[in-house]
């Protein structure tokens, strides 16, 4: 029987799901030969080009990175390189682009996804924020067959989080990595080795009771302070943070001022707002904002 550490494993992926799962296989002894992951994205006020939080995870511990443009228009001489890494298996965590079957197909058993939710389910680029901003309280992870349709392919294994967190400020990146523990913990213990010894059959989902999700935009995050319902903005946090942000506008004059809600809380069983950051300033507690803004 395989060991973990027999197997030449190619890692695609980025964002926390992706790092927590990363970090799943290394200590587990499975790390992979190879880390493919997004290009470098300008970030912040000042634009500085930096490389996805992934990388520095690589660097650390010696795995080889790549980092193409796109997967569907690579040069001959980097497949040659992904070739020449005689790969096992291509893990995939949150990557956000549909694989062509040149990638998909390149290692000897194919590739393996880690999706954030229980499919058919929540399709798509958005799972956990698009369960969450619908209140949803039914999280889990599938280990399924990638193919070149959007999270349509056969499932391995799926499990809902057990022991699961009810703690009301928990927000999009916090599930992500959640689900990222989860995933890799279902992936490698009872997956990964049972599917390369032929041990574990794919079972096919239930494509008529699918959802699908869509990527979030900016004003997705807004909300009514005035006439939605602290569920609806707690949702809205929780799904929109840390990006789009969760926010409300203040008209001023003419003007409608951006304020963004940083920290929710909970005081004598009420949701509270604790900081908010108004549009060109440093972030303030509420009752400060209130004080200087709403007066």
């Amino acid at each position: 029987m395989k060991k973990l550490s027999d197997i030449k494993i190619g890692f695609i992926g980025t964002g926390p799901l992706a790092e927590q799962a990363l970090l799943g296989l290394i200590e587990d002894g499975a790390k992979p030969k190879i880390l493919i992951t997004k290009p470098d994205s300008k970030v912040g006020r000042r634009q500085d080009l930096l490389p996805p939080n992934i990388v520095h995870i690589a660097r650390l511990y010696n795995i080889k990175i790549y980092q193409p443009l796109s997967l569907r228009k690579i040069n001959d001489a980097d497949t040659d390189m992904l070739l020449g890494l005689d790969l096992d298996i291509f893990i995939v965590a949150s990557y956000g682009d549909i694989l062509p079957d040149s990638i998909l197909e390149l290692p000897a058993f194919g590739t393996l996804n880690i999706h954030p939710s229980l499919l058919p389910k929540y399709r798509g680029p958005t799972p956990i924020e698009s369960a969450l901003a619908l209140g949803d309280e039914s999280f889990g992870v599938s280990i399924m067959f990638l193919d070149d349709k959007v999270d349509h392919g056969p499932i391995l294994a799926q499990a809902q989080y057990k022991d699961f967190v009810t703690e009301p400020f928990m927000v999009a990146e916090d599930f992500e990595r959640l689900a990222g523990d989860y995933g890799i913990r279902l992936l490698l213990d009872q997956v990964l080795l049972q599917y390369l010894e032929g041990g574990i059959s794919a079972i096919e989902q239930e494509h008529s009771e699918a959802t699908y999700t869509k990527k979030f935009i900016k004003s997705d995050g807004l909300v009514n302070l005035e006439k939605d319902s602290l569920e609806k903005i707690l949702n809205t946090y929780r799904a929109c943070t840390p990006w789009p942000g969760c926010y409300f506008l203040l008209k001023r004059g003419d003007k409608d001022i951006r304020v963004k809600i940083s920290l929710m809380s909970s005081l004598d069983d009420q949701i509270v707002i604790e900081k908010v950051i108004p549009e060109g300033k440093n972030e303030m507690t509420y009752s400060s904002f209130k004080n200087g803004y709403l007066k």
